[in-house]
């Protein structure tokens, strides 16, 4: 006999349970519920232990009290049972071994869900994307269609970079670079939102080339309506750099602008450099980690064995994830999957004491993501 049952009720109206349901509910030694016992009336009996949790760790509770020999049922307050939630609790126990079964008030078929899981491996997946929100969007768009659960956390902030002017006076003068680099969204938005400021807009590139790193860079250019003239298909500076001399050449004599993040690595420039070029550099923004109260809720989640993956996307959200977590870094990130975009940043990811689970063999987010399914398919 099966000795775990889940009951998507949708309601608190005891009519929508069918008799497979009431029938679990009197023979059940635990009872984990969402929002309170509103069952209670028609299948309380004495000894039956009944708790109020929507927490992830209900489920590992519930693990417990079956390896226990309890008859364990949960109720949950949504009537799908394809719901994240219910679909999280499937996974963990599936994960685990034990047997269970699905009683669902309002949904005859779900006697099918084995198989329709079974085509999804993120289902139920708890997804850490450590992006700012505003930035999170095409990412957890991504995770959804494939039924993970994504968390966006910010660990960093966008700042103007310390010298504003010198990158002004380099946009002033853009028409006067062979070549225009751009190694990030950010650093295309904080481009364009100089440029109007300084009463400029697209023209101001005039018949200067520009270089996109990764597809996520290119389509933003494109948003501002300027089309990538190199787009490296890695979502790195030598896949750029070797794009960039492919495509023009000898550089001896000509000059390139790189518009990026104060602190970045500098493989790109030198590169360039070293082919010949002039290169100027310039800050379009600085990064700074976000406040510490916003890694709080991530820390409780880890520690309470709430999350699956955590999205590594480059080697200074690493960096910037350990320096938040603090101390307990390494123990914490050990209780999830780490799923890194490529070798870079798991070297970070390696050089700080992490263990990475997953690399994408594709440097990009979609990329990563189907590393993923693989890993649990």
């Amino acid at each position: 006999m099966v000795s775990i049952c889940l009951i998507p009720a949708g309601s608190h109206d005891p009519a929508w349970l069918t008799r497979a349901a009431v029938e679990a509910l009197r023979h059940a030694d635990v009872v984990y519920c969402e929002s309170g016992a509103w069952f209670s009336d028609i299948v309380a009996r004495d000894g039956m232990r009944i708790e109020v949790s929507a927490c992830r760790s209900a489920c590992l509770r519930m693990m417990d009290d079956e390896r226990a020999g309890q008859r364990v049922v949960r109720v949950y307050d949504r009537v799908g049972w394809k719901d994240r939630i219910v679909l999280r609790d499937m996974r963990m126990l599936r994960d685990a071994s034990l047997a269970f079964e699905l009683i669902p008030s309002t949904e005859p078929q779900a006697d099918r869900w084995a198989n329709w899981v079974e085509q999804r491996p993120l289902l139920g997946r708890r997804v850490v994307v450590l992006r700012m929100v505003g930035q999170a969007s095409t990412t957890a768009e991504l995770l959804v269609e494939r039924g993970a659960d994504p968390w966006v956390v910010p660990t960093i902030e966008l700042h103007p970079p310390e010298d504003v002017e010198a990158f002004r006076t380099a946009l002033r003068n853009l028409g006067g670079y062979d070549l225009v680099a751009f190694t990030s969204t950010n650093g295309v938005d904080k481009t364009w939102e100089q440029l109007r400021e300084l009463g400029l807009d697209a023209r101001a590139f005039g018949a200067c080339r520009i270089a996109a790193i990764g597809d996520a860079t290119a389509r933003q250019l494109l948003n501002h309506g300027i089309v990538a003239d190199v787009k490296a298909k890695e979502f790195r500076g030598e896949g750029l750099a070797d794009g960039i001399i492919e495509q023009m050449g000898n550089l001896r004599g000509k000059r390139i602008l790189i518009a990026r993040a104060m602190e970045a690595r500098e493989v790109l420039p030198e590169a360039l450099q070293a082919a010949g070029a002039d290169v100027d550099v310039v800050a379009a923004y600085r990064t700074l980690p976000a406040p510490p109260e916003t890694m709080e809720p991530l820390r409780e989640g880890l520690r309470h064995n709430e999350v699956d993956v955590v999205l590594l996307t480059s080697s200074s959200t690493v960096t910037n994830l350990c320096s938040a977590l603090g101390q307990e870094a390494a123990m914490l990130l050990s209780r999830a999957c780490l799923a890194s975009i490529g070798p870079i940043t798991t070297a970070q990811a390696k050089k700080l004491g992490l263990t990475v689970g997953v690399e994408a063999a594709t440097f990009t987010v979609p990329g990563v993501v189907q590393a993923l399914e693989s890993y649990f398919r």
